[in-house]
């Protein structure tokens, strides 16, 4: 993962309403027998100090997490702070003093915070969620992002959290946008990504290319088209640049009962290759990603794809492709043990890309493993 800068960010509305000794005053109140009731404010406020200092800069902020997240592009009135215990917690001490930073964008309110070796929840929120979820990209996945998202719609407003845990920093993160909507179309998650890897500019910069002609499937108007393109935009930025990385898929099944979310069960797969001495595509590196991949379809007639649940790693694999497969779940299982099957696949995928490239290749291979050539 490339090194960033870390910042905390709290939505200045929501930590009003949640930070401690914000009152003006103790109130007393007598309650006669007649009912009447009478206020009287103390003449000396009581409270918790404020734990925050306002006012560091970024830089002062980054020598207490090193891997501080850059702001995205357009974030405007922005304030740090940071927890340091009066003073008592030092630049480089592990735990790290929790800092944060205020901004809005847009019209809305937003505060990252970012703790360095802490793993649990910093967000300072204690709000009744109405949606929670796993973020369940590969991209976060690959890059040792444990997150979740979680949703709060009230009193006229709407308060939006994504909390992840950086395991190759040892650093938790806590980001938060408060708008005075719905949040109907508001995506937290593209924020924090933007953050994290640097923006659009930097994804593409992150793409697999070097001349030779990007994948596409041939057929624009099948459902494939829409699956692959997900791939190569998806998925290739994740590997160190090669010459071209061409997906293949093995579907297990189509659900297209609504257009508005088509659902594709199978095994999705991206290869990313150099092309060498002698015509090859040599592989150099890629990656599958079983699941269940949603798609629309679109005004024209084509089909976009919008998302791609993948199955989980590790102990946790099982039980995640049977409730991600439900009763294709047999048919998921027989897919992965068919290695013959997915290899046919990768073959015809590769082949056509060789037809349409417009460059000489004769076939492609493995590391340590003999070259599979087209015409033979």
């Amino acid at each position: 993962m490339k090194n960033r800068i870390l910042i905390t960010l709290f939505a200045t509305g929501v930590s009003a309403a949640l930070c401690t000794g914000c009152g003006t005053g103790e109130v007393s109140v007598d309650v006669p027998s007649d009912g009447a009731v009478v206020t009287e404010e103390t003449e000396e406020p009581i409270g918790m100090a404020n734990p925050w200092r306002y006012g560091i800069t970024e830089e002062e902020a980054a020598g207490y997490v090193t891997a501080l997240l850059p702001l995205p592009e357009g974030a405007a009135d922005v304030s740090w702070g940071v927890m340091d215990k009066g003073g008592e917690i030092k630049p480089g001490d592990k735990p790290g003093a929790l800092v944060e930073a205020q901004f809005s964008m847009e019209g809305v309110s937003y505060c990252c915070r970012a703790q360095y070796g802490v793993a649990e929840d910093i967000s300072g929120m204690f709000f009744e969620w109405t949606a929670e979820d796993d973020i369940a990209s590969p991209k976060w996945q690959d890059a040792g992002l444990s997150g979740k998202f979680y949703r709060h719609t009230g009193d006229g407003e709407t308060v939006d959290l994504i909390s992840w845990y950086d395991d190759s920093a040892e650093t938790q993160y806590a980001l938060s946008a408060t708008m005075s909507s719905d949040g109907d179309g508001f995506d937290l998650q593209a924020v924090a990504e933007e953050m994290i890897w640097g923006g659009a500019d930097a994804k593409a910069d992150a793409g697999t290319s070097t001349g030779m002609l990007a994948y596409v499937y041939p057929d624009d108007t099948a459902i494939e088209s829409a699956v692959y393109q997900f791939m190569v935009d998806e998925y290739s930025q994740y590997y160190d640049t090669c010459d071209v990385s061409i997906p293949y898929a093995v579907i297990v099944d189509t659900d297209d009962s609504d257009e508005a979310d088509i659902k594709v069960y199978g095994i999705f797969c991206i290869m990313n290759y150099d092309l060498v001495e002698g015509d090859i595509l040599m592989a150099e590196s890629g990656g599958s990603y079983p699941g269940v991949m949603h798609l629309k379809k679109t005004d024209d007639g084509s089909y976009e794809a919008v998302s791609h649940d993948v199955v989980a790693d590790g102990s946790d694999f099982d039980d995640s492709a049977k409730e991600l497969f439900g009763d294709r779940y047999d048919a998921f299982v027989a897919a992965m043990a068919d290695d013959e099957a997915e290899e046919q696949v990768r073959f015809q995928i590769i082949a056509d890309y060789a037809k349409f490239s417009g460059v000489p290749i004769e076939g492609y291979q493995d590391y340590g493993q003999d070259p599979v050539y087209f015409n033979q």
